[in-house]
């Protein structure tokens, strides 16, 4: 995971300090830190729920809550694509998110290949 992730976030970190500077980006983290934050952990309550209602184990998934913090990155990462109209890995990370998955790693050489997701 974090050979792919780590790649294209400094690639979007440093497309983006140059077009709209590191405030405008430290601002995007703080608010969908604020906003999403609660409504990820949520989700990830929820989702314990329904494995433990289904009398699945969720700790053998490894979920832990240090998850919702790379989900709020990578929304985050998302929207500076958005901003920055650089749409790349993130917004495709952020697809995964929509569809209620998490995408845990990359399999094969990206960009070929495809995510590992849960």
């Amino acid at each position: 995971m974090l050979k792919v992730w780590l790649k294209e976030s400094e690639k979007i970190e440093k497309f983006s300090i140059e077009s709209i500077g590191d405030e405008a980006i430290d601002l995007i983290f703080s608010r969908i830190a604020e906003v999403m934050g609660p409504r990820i952990a949520e989700g990830l309550v929820e989702f314990k729920d329904t494995l433990e209602n289904q009398a699945i184990d969720s700790d053998t998934y490894g979920l832990d809550y240090e998850i919702i913090e790379f989900i709020k990155r990578d929304i985050a990462w998302a929207c500076v694509e958005s901003i920055t109209d650089n749409i790349g890995f993130f917004n495709k990370v952020l697809r995964v998110l929509v569809e209620g998955r998490f995408a845990c790693a990359w399999e094969g050489n990206y960009p070929a290949g495809r995510f590992v997701v849960m």
